[in-house]
């Protein structure tokens, strides 16, 4: 058995499974389901780290304000964040809704705040995920998109001279021929 089968069947078998079983407490499947998605996703420092957040670039924007932020998030690790501003909150100080937008397949969080791989203003369509960090900042809301592990200035050193993965627009086939 593969260690990809060895895996998968160890994450599908029925002791490993959180499904609620009839005449459980609630409070009890609780307490397992924690412990069971705490373990997959690797655990938790025992020692919070300080944010730390370092201030790397602040750009005036159409309509709002684009900040990328690091901070730290586990001992020695830090995550770079885009912020989306709208120039309202700058304006009257007034607080306003906040959303995290996570970016999906592709080149990370550049990707979805209207900038090319390098950094650069999008020069074309915005392709698949239609630039939805700035669709939001748009409508108003504060936005925090945080470049994720494997993606963009995250991803693996045996990676980085790679070109960063371009989503494929999907094509949808012709509904008859």
């Amino acid at each position: 058995m593969s260690d990809i089968e060895s895996y998968l069947q160890k994450q599908t078998s029925p002791r490993g499974r959180s499904a609620y079983q009839t005449g459980q407490s609630l409070e009890q499947w609780r307490r397992q389901l924690r412990v069971r998605i705490i373990d997959r996703l690797g655990g938790f420092p025992s020692v919070v780290s300080e944010l730390n957040p370092v201030m790397l670039e602040r750009t005036v924007c159409d309509g709002y304000i684009r900040e990328r932020v690091e901070i730290t998030t586990y001992a020695g690790l830090r995550m770079p964040i885009y912020l989306l501003i709208p120039d309202m909150v700058n304006a009257t100080k007034e607080s306003r809704p906040a959303i995290i937008a996570c970016h999906g397949h592709g080149y990370g969080s550049r990707e979805i705040s209207g900038m090319e791989p390098d950094g650069s203003p999008r020069r074309g369509e915005p392709g698949l995920h239609k630039d939805f960090a700035v669709a939001l900042v748009q409508r108003g809301y504060v936005v925090a998109a945080p470049e994720l592990l494997g993606f963009g200035d995250r991803r693996l050193e045996e990676d980085r001279d790679a070109p960063p993965a371009q989503a494929p627009v999907p094509r949808l086939p012709p509904i008859c021929s």
